[in-house]
């Protein structure tokens, strides 16, 4: 599971750094839930470190904190494009999907871009992004994706729940707030 990977690598590069608890004044908080496993996760790491942490991770398509795309299908240059549009509509539905499975809606109000599940839907994704966030993350060049920009402008964005994904087996939750510890 790639998210166990990030996961132990954060974990870990927390603990290497020797940094104190006590310096951080914002938290991001991964807890993953899985009870047919019997497996819980909680990382609780300062948002200063994975800012620092970023441009320090090499994958296959991530290099200092930024990731290339290479399919041919989407074109960051077209995201940016697409995503300008939509950012100067201000509050409004873009997307929403209702089928057996799925009851969802894609929007943006205030200074949010959000995604909730409908009434009757079985799994259950609630996304609650910053506006800014997107932003920064379109501002890479060509065809990157800057994932350090995001994070900065996560960290300045304040505290609050970010993602929440509810399914059958598993419940993941991302949020940030000014506590060390998982709530």
């Amino acid at each position: 599971m790639q998210i166990r990977k990030a996961v132990f690598l954060l974990l870990c590069a927390f603990l290497l750094t020797g940094r104190l608890q006590a310096e951080a004044k914002q938290w991001v908080h991964v807890h993953i839930e899985n009870p047919s496993k019997d497996e819980k996760v909680k990382v609780n790491i300062p948002i200063s470190l994975v800012e620092t942490l970023m441009p320090m991770i090499e994958e296959k398509s991530v290099e200092k904190g930024r990731i290339r795309l290479h399919e041919k299908d989407l074109r960051i240059k077209d995201l940016r494009r697409v995503w300008k549009e939509l950012r100067n509509e201000g509050d409004n539905e873009f997307l929403s999907i209702e089928n057996r499975d799925t009851n969802l809606r894609v929007f943006t109000k205030g200074n949010y871009l959000m995604v909730e599940p409908g009434e009757g839907s079985e799994n259950s994704v609630e996304m609650k992004i910053p506006l800014a966030v997107v932003d920064a993350m379109l501002s890479g060049e060509g065809e990157e994706l800057n994932l350090t920009a995001a994070v900065r402008a996560l960290k300045e964005s304040g505290t609050g729940d970010i993602i929440t994904v509810k399914d059958k087996d598993a419940t993941v939750r991302v949020w940030i707030d000014e506590s060390n510890k998982a709530r």
